[in-house]
Order: C-alpha cells, then sequence, then structure tokens
C-alpha cells in the first residue's frame, strides 16, 4: 500500500498564494498595456497636430459651423461674417484689423497693397472688420466740412466685399435708419465739441453725434473680434484701426515694441518682464490729447483703445470728473491713461495719413503737413499733396491754422525776418540760462532751433549760472537734456556732482535708473 504524503500546512497556504497573485497579475497587466497603447496614441496624434498650422485648425473649425459662413453680402443687411481664412505662414502673428469711417469716403488701394498685402508677409492670422455708415443720400458727413466734399470712396458694400475679400471676416454697414442712431448727449461734458464760442446748441450738438458715430464704429470692431477669438479658441496678439480716408504711403510693418516685454513693468512672480498694454500713435494734431485717427496696439490695449472712447463718454469716472475735457483727442487720452496703457507716439512708425476728396472727385489727394503729420520718404503710394484751394473749408475759407491764412504780402521778407528772429533765439539761449529766461527762450525752442546737448556742455558758464529756479523757468529737466542728445560721459565730464545735476533738474520718475558710480558714492539718474 502505497503511503499518501501530506503537505505541510505551510505550503498549501504558499500555493494558494502564488494562485491568487496569479489571478491579480493579469488584469493589471492589461491595464498597464492599455495605458501604455493610449499614451502612443495621444503622441502620434500631438506630433501630427504639431505639423498643422494655427490657420489649418481655425479653417477645420470654421467649416464646421456652415450657419457663419456667408458668400455675398446681403443687399438689405450689409453684414458679411466669418469668410474663410486665406494663405497660411508660418508667422505665428495674429493681427486683427478694424477699419471706421463712411463708405461715400472709404479709399482702398493703399490699404490693399501697403497694408494687408504687407501684413500678408508677417502674419499667420489676419483678419479684417469694416464698419461703415452709408448716408441715404450718398453723400458724407463732416464735422469740418471740406470745400470739395464730392464721393471719392467706393460704390456699395458690394464694392467693399470685393476688394477685401482675401482678409474680411465681418462687416457691418451703419445708416442714418438703423435703431441706434439716436445719441444721448452727456450732460457731464458741457464744454465737449464747444470749439468756438459762436456755436450754437445745435452745432455742438451735430459735432458730438458725429463723434459717437465714431466711437459706435471701433466699439462694434472691437466686440466683432472678441466673438470670433471666442468662437475659434484664440487671442490676437495685436489690432490695427484705421479710418475710411486713410492712405497708407509705405509698407506698414506690425511694431515689434507692442509684443516686446517691458522693463517697465516686472512680474513678481516669474522674477522678468511682461508685456504691458501699450499702444501706437501718431505725434501730431493732438489738441491736449492723443491723436486719434490711427491706433495700433498690442492685445492687451484693444478693448481700452477701441471700446473706451464710447464707454468712457458715459461711464467712465476719470472722464465724468473732466468737465472741461472738449475733444475726442482728450477723451481717448483720458480713457487710456485710466485703463494704465502706455502710448508710444511715433509718426514714422504708422505710414497712415489722411486724405480728402480732390476738386476732380472720384480721386483723393494727401492732406497738407499742418492737417495731419506726413512720415518720412521715400513713399512708395502715388499720390499728390492738396494744394491750397482744395484744403479750403466749405465756406471758401481757410482753416484758422492752416499756412495760407498765415502768408502776409512780401512773404520772402517775413520768411528772412522770422530766420533771423531764430538765429536771435538760439544765440540768446546758449548766452547763459539767464539771458535765454529774459528772452523768454525755453528748452524746447532751443530743441527745436537745433541746439544740443554738446552746444550747452560747451559753454561753461552757462552750466555755473544753471540754478533749480532757472531750470523750471526755461523748462530744462532731464528728459529735456536727454532729447539733446545729453550722454551719461557729459554730466560726469562736467564737473558738477551727480546730485547737484538732480538738485538743479529735479527728479523725472518715467526715466530715472539707478547706476552705481565710484563705490556707490556717486549715482547717476536717467
Amino acid at each position: 500500500m502505497m503511503r499518501r504524503i501530506q503537505q505541510h500546512p505551510s505550503s498549501r497556504r504558499a500555493s494558494s498564494s502564488s494562485r491568487m497573485l496569479l489571478r491579480n497579475a493579469l488584469p493589471i497587466a492589461a491595464l498597464l498595456l492599455l495605458v501604455s497603447v493610449l499614451v502612443a496614441i495621444r503622441h502620434t496624434a500631438s506630433l501630427m497636430m504639431s505639423t498643422m498650422t494655427r490657420r489649418d485648425l481655425l479653417a477645420l473649425s470654421s467649416s464646421s459651423a456652415d450657419d457663419d459662413d456667408v458668400v455675398m453680402p446681403s443687399s438689405e443687411t450689409g453684414v458679411v461674417e466669418d469668410v474663410d481664412d486665406h494663405a497660411a505662414s508660418n508667422n505665428n502673428l495674429r493681427i486683427a484689423v478694424c477699419i471706421t469711417g463712411q463708405i461715400a469716403r472709404l479709399e482702398v488701394g493703399s490699404k490693399v497693397q501697403n497694408l494687408f498685402q504687407s501684413l500678408d508677409q508677417q502674419t499667420d492670422v489676419l483678419d479684417l472688420f469694416v464698419s461703415l455708415e452709408e448716408n441715404t443720400a450718398g453723400t458724407a458727413h463732416y464735422n469740418n466740412k471740406p470745400k470739395y466734399d464730392s464721393v471719392c470712396g467706393v460704390a456699395d458694400n458690394h464694392a467693399v466685399y470685393n476688394a477685401f475679400f482675401p482678409w474680411l471676416r465681418k462687416m457691418r454697414n451703419f445708416t442714418e435708419n438703423d435703431d441706434d442712431a439716436s445719441f444721448l448727449i452727456n450732460p457731464n461734458l458741457p464744454r465737449y465739441q464747444k470749439k468756438l464760442k459762436s456755436f450754437t446748441r445745435a452745432q455742438i450738438n451735430a459735432r458730438t453725434t458725429n463723434n459717437i458715430r465714431q466711437f459706435r464704429h471701433s466699439r462694434w470692431c472691437a466686440q466683432a473680434m472678441e466673438e470670433r477669438e471666442s468662437r475659434h479658441g484664440f487671442h490676437y496678439d495685436g489690432f490695427v484701426r484705421i479710418r475710411d480716408t486713410s492712405i497708407v504711403l509705405k509698407p506698414f510693418r506690425f511694431p515689434a515694441q507692442l509684443l516686446q516685454p517691458s522693463k517697465r513693468v516686472s512680474n513678481i512672480t516669474t522674477l522678468g518682464s511682461r508685456i504691458e498694454p501699450t499702444v501706437a500713435l501718431r505725434k501730431c494734431m493732438s489738441w491736449g490729447g492723443y491723436n486719434d485717427k490711427t491706433v495700433v496696439g498690442n492685445r492687451l490695449a484693444l478693448d481700452a483703445a477701441l471700446r473706451g472712447s464710447l464707454e468712457g463718454y458715459y461711464l467712465s469716472p476719470k472722464v465724468q470728473e473732466r468737465r472741461k475735457l472738449w475733444n475726442p483727442e482728450q477723451l481717448l487720452k483720458t480713457v487710456l491713461d485710466e485703463a494704465g496703457v502706455r502710448a508710444i507716439l511715433d509718426n514714422d512708425l504708422l505710414p497712415f495719413v489722411d486724405s480728402r476728396c480732390s476738386r476732380d472727385g472720384g480721386t483723393p489727394c494727401l492732406s497738407q503737413s499742418w492737417k495731419d503729420c506726413h512720415v518720412s520718404s521715400p513713399w512708395n503710394w502715388e499720390i499728390r499733396v492738396c494744394d491750397d484751394d482744395e484744403m479750403e473749408g466749405a465756406t471758401g475759407k481757410c482753416p484758422w491754422d492752416c499756412p495760407k491764412k498765415k502768408q502776409k504780402p512780401q512773404q520772402q521778407h517775413h520768411d528772412d525776418e522770422k530766420l533771423i528772429k531764430d538765429q536771435e533765439m538760439r544765440a540768446a539761449f546758449l548766452k547763459s540760462p539767464v539771458v535765454a529766461a529774459a528772452y523768454l527762450v525755453t528748452a524746447a525752442d532751443a530743441r527745436r532751433l537745433g541746439v544740443t546737448a554738446a552746444d550747452i556742455f560747451a559753454q561753461r558758464g552757462w552750466l555755473s549760472a544753471l540754478t533749480p529756479q532757472m531750470a523750471s523757468t526755461i523748462g530744462l529737466t532731464w528728459r529735456a537734456l536727454r532729447d539733446m542728445g545729453m550722454t551719461r560721459d557729459q554730466v560726469l565730464a562736467s564737473g558738477i556732482p551727480v546730485r547737484k545735476w538732480d538738485t538743479i533738474l529735479g527728479g523725472d520718475n518715467e526715466l530715472r535708473e539707478v547706476y552705481h558710480l565710484q563705490g556707490g558714492r556717486r549715482y547717476w539718474y536717467w
């Protein structure tokens, strides 16, 4: 008889544990395999998506929204919405352009050649939003009506569509019969548009209403841009807002300064600099504020720049406090300051110049430089500058500030007198600050006359006579000297302690950066 061998109890328990571990390990291995497969699929999808540009993704998303795509504008509403994107590039820059004004004054050619075709080479996304007003009589509104007010714009919204089709995303035509064509006058701003004492209340209200029409166009553009961002899941990097009559004299390049981090604003969390809300504006015809004919900015400044004028006119606490505010330029500066938007004033960054209809009709001419600041040559858009007759107002009289009105008989004689006076002012300023104050010659006058910091530092007696009171009288500050080309070495070589310089000229917080000199005992304020 065979003897049955019995297992020890501990051996039976070990065998049971092994079988249980094996049963549990199989599902775990299957789960790990499944996770590995999912990770591989996700990685492959990421590689595929990285080969597609942002425009490809937007095109896919827009193609799924069939109800948003309109092939031709409606003749009844004049609205074009979400036209397909055009050719892609690899610049990863997304720019929105807004054109505001009136169809009867819209210039097209220079905008296509020097704005859109130029931006096409710089951007990955370039979207155009157009908000124009169409007068039922086929004419245009003017606050300062020119002598020749013939129509020199496009025929209708179909012509706008055909001209801007590759970039057009949304277009709206306002008419005098729109429900929102009635505008309330803000009683908190009693001096607004009261340009002359002879203006009647009806004239003031009409001018104010025309301003609000302009503000409404810009605000609509901002809403359309933000709606497109929300719909397609991205943000624009910057925007350009120009008027209907703007002529683009040379290819426009989006200012890189608007997209670069600013040293003035520190991000404590990253111990570095960050981009701050910034706009680029033109440096002329500011009337105590900012020139509002062209506004270019980064995305952070979009709301304040495009929505601010209309909403601020009614709602901004800072605007309501400024009861002496009297024009749209001051209104724009107030709302930008209130929103903390930095302004860069540079004409050559913005090659846009205003135009008006010529006496020939149908063709525009460029406003003279006293009416709108010109940009440096060469220009690659052929257009003539308006003559004096075309710059006159509807009454046949030249505006108060145009050169024709200032001309006198024997103009050459007066030009010679002006030249002699300028030479005397320059000599008086360089003689000493005491003589400059006696002749009422300021630092700004000196800079206009070509005086440089080197000229000042060459006059040793000039520096020794400079006192805080004298510097204040002639308007000499750190900023003024820097504009004249002052260098750090010139200050150190002047023989005047740097701290005394700061006492004489006063502090300028916007320009101060401390440089330690000679063991940290002396400082250079810039």
